[in-house]
């Protein structure tokens, strides 16, 4: 009984960093300058545990910065695991890789997605007629381009972008409804394995 209330305030505490650093993070995006003390606390709080994966190479992915979704999917399993054995008091092994593989694939869908929306909005501005010169469309080209060329080779031939651009979305859309259902399977089939 007092082990599920310290798992359960230990989760809750999980919720509460993660919650600070999703600020942290959003803010950096944002920020012309500095934010005062509560700044500078809040980034002496975060830091050091985004320091831990800022050095990990495969996170770095061209213009891509994946260390903050790898630092809230580990903060986020290991809060899912706290939050099961407060309520069950226990958890096997099949719970723990069904959290994990639903984590890592629900990161992964939020990043596609993001993604397809990125290649709807371009290819909506190039139906629209929208003026080009802008930087907008520029970032928007970078970030969507090596996708439009992973189209490319497995198609095996030049595309018109709007064509690749497509491409893109309706992958993204097979990705999220088969890769959902088989993922579905895989982690009700984990949740009940006994040990």
């Amino acid at each position: 009984m007092v082990h599920q209330v310290v798992l359960s305030v230990l989760s809750a505490l999980v919720l509460v960093y993660m919650l600070l650093l999703s600020i942290r993070i959003l803010l950096t995006w944002f920020q012309s300058g500095s934010y005062g003390k509560a700044w500078e606390i809040l980034r002496g709080i975060t830091d050091p545990y985004l320091n831990l994966f800022r050095g990990i190479k495969f996170l770095h992915i061209g213009l891509f910065d994946l260390t903050p979704i790898a630092a809230i999917l580990v903060l986020w399993i290991v809060q899912s695991i706290l939050a099961s054995l407060s309520v069950f008091g226990t958890i096997t092994l099949g719970v723990v890789l069904a959290i994990i593989i639903s984590a890592t694939w629900h990161s992964f869908l939020w990043l596609i997605i993001i993604m397809g929306i990125v290649c709807l909005i371009r290819l909506i501005g190039l139906y629209s007629g929208a003026s080009f010169t802008h930087p907008i469309w520029n970032a928007l080209d970078t970030m969507v381009q090596p996708l439009t060329r992973l189209i490319e080779r497995i198609v095996r031939r030049s595309l018109p972008y709007r064509h690749a651009l497509l491409g893109v979305i309706i992958t993204v859309l097979v990705i999220w409804i088969v890769g959902g259902w088989i993922i579905g399977r895989i982690v009700r089939l984990l949740s009940r394995f006994p040990i």
